[in-house]
């Protein structure tokens, strides 16, 4: 599944508490509302509820570094009459654009969360315009430019119960190589994904990396005391040798304030080669089972 992002948050833009728009799986592509007899399961809700114009409000007011400006704003957006007074304190201040600019940046962000829970890798292209059909071509000047792509760094997601259907296929190509370092023949499970997936939350954490929604590298881990163990780190085969892997450890560390190890199975000649590489060649014992 592919969305453009701008349609995403073109939608989130424009919604109202009486209206609604789907993702169709089939078509890719954003609708206003169902047709009597569709079936639900082919439609994705776009985000509405969430989007809280007055929490906006709340949030952009806290950004605010001026203590007088934002004692104004803060006495602005309490009582009957917020968005009125709201509206006027950006004016008296001239802030409209400083405004404008956080509520793009809070819809696009809640674009990409959803974009990363279903599943949905999100293309950043910037359209062109449409000429109106109406319009003669002689009297149209068309500059035909590339493309432009907005630049979205690599996303560090937790995995929860929510989203965890969308490292389905990361997992099930990480099991795969599992076996292949056991010397056993197996195929695509995707079953077999998601139960290690849901095994794996109850009693771990889960990370990913997100490239434009899709999960490209995966890390999951044990707490134990005060140790975060990462029992299982897998990359997909087109971003590995890329830094990626390190990225999302280095990731990792910012949010586990313990000391980091990993366990690694002794048929796993590549990751042990990789984190030697990165400094964690020092093995601290060895397990023996029957």
């Amino acid at each position: 599944m592919k969305v453009n992002l701008l349609d995403v948050i073109d939608a989130i833009d424009t919604v109202s508490e009486d209206e609604t728009y789907f993702y169709s799986i089939q078509d890719e592509e954003i609708v206003y509302a169902l047709d009597d007899g569709e079936d639900d399961e082919f439609f994705i809700p776009l985000p509405t509820k969430e989007v809280n114009d007055y929490q906006n409000m709340v949030n952009f007011t806290e950004t605010i570094e001026d203590d007088k400006k934002r004692d104004w704003f803060e006495n602005a957006i309490h009582g009957k009459g917020a968005f009125r007074r709201f509206r006027a304190t950006l004016e008296r201040f001239g802030m409209e654009t400083e405004w404008y600019d956080y509520l793009e940046a809070s819809h696009r962000e809640l674009a990409i969360e959803w974009c990363e829970q279903h599943g949905i890798v999100y293309d950043t292209s910037v359209r062109h315009e449409e000429v109106d059909d109406d319009w003669d071509e002689e009297d149209v000047v068309v500059e035909k430019e590339p493309i432009k792509q907005v630049q979205i760094p690599l996303r560090f997601v937790h995995i929860d119960e929510d989203n965890y259907m969308s490292a389905l296929s990361l997992c099930d190509t990480y099991l795969q190589e599992l076996d292949q370092y056991a010397g056993i023949s197996s195929s695509s499970d995707y079953d077999r994904a998601q139960n290690y997936l849901e095994e794996a939350l109850e009693e771990k954490e889960i990370y990913v990396l997100s490239d434009h929604g899709r999960f490209i590298a995966m890390a999951i881990c044990r707490m134990n005391g005060c140790v975060t163990t990462i029992t299982d780190l897998c990359v997909v085969k087109d971003k590995r040798r890329s830094g990626v892997a390190r990225k999302l450890i280095s990731e990792i560390q910012k949010q586990e304030v313990q000391p980091l190890q990993f366990e690694v199975p002794t048929n796993n000649p590549t990751m042990h080669a990789f984190l030697q590489a990165i400094g964690y060649a020092k093995i601290i014992h060895t397990t023996y089972t029957k």
